[in-house]
């Protein structure tokens, strides 16, 4: 084995490593998101005597409303669910090119493309998505550079899909201030 070569491998090992830590962080961060969106919903729909109880330890974590909020950890679970799912095919490719022993076979080069083409992709569709989320939440993202959602979405919200125009927003805030509590509590 030549010496270039042993390097490649030796590389390909700290990769494999770091890819295989990196998906279950990324998998842990999106169970962690789903937990707090779902913690979020149970909270603003809590009895109204335990709100009592509990209203001052949560003030101090109040930060931003409960759309925006519900909006933003579901598309960090998307975001983080997709990104752990493309590590996963990287730690495969490098799974398979250690046992290989080498990177230039027909199989390795087919999974590297397969990996290449899912690393275009799924950040993509990750952002169409989050875009989505926050179109169907009516959250304004402007500044939200997560994961290029804020660039996918000045396309979107200017195309031919033109989900959420101002003056939809400012109708459909009208219409939820107009309509009756229900029983749901909801912070202010």
């Amino acid at each position: 084995m030549s010496p270039t070569l042993k390097n490649i491998q030796k590389c390909a090992r700290v990769l494999h490593t770091l890819a295989i830590i990196a998906a279950v962080a990324a998998f842990l961060g999106a169970a962690s998101a789903l937990a707090a969106a779902v913690g979020l919903s149970r909270w603003y729909n809590a009895p109204a005597d335990v709100l009592g109880m509990l209203a001052p330890i949560m003030a101090e974590l109040d930060h931003g409303s409960y759309t925006a909020s519900v909006a933003q950890l579901s598309a960090d679970v998307i975001s983080l669910a997709l990104d752990g799912v493309v590590l996963c095919f990287a730690a495969a490719y490098l799974k398979q090119e250690l046992a290989d022993g080498t990177p230039f076979t027909a199989s390795g080069a087919k999974s590297l493309l397969r990996l290449g083409i899912l690393t275009i992709t799924l950040p993509l569709i990750s952002a169409a998505v989050s875009c989505v989320i926050f179109g169907a939440f009516d959250v304004d993202i402007s500044g939200y550079y997560g994961n290029g959602s804020a660039i996918f979405s000045v396309k979107y919200k200017t195309g031919a899909m033109h989900i959420s125009s101002r003056s939809y927003s400012a109708t459909a805030r009208s219409l939820r201030a107009q309509k009756p509590d229900n029983g749901h509590h909801s912070k202010t």
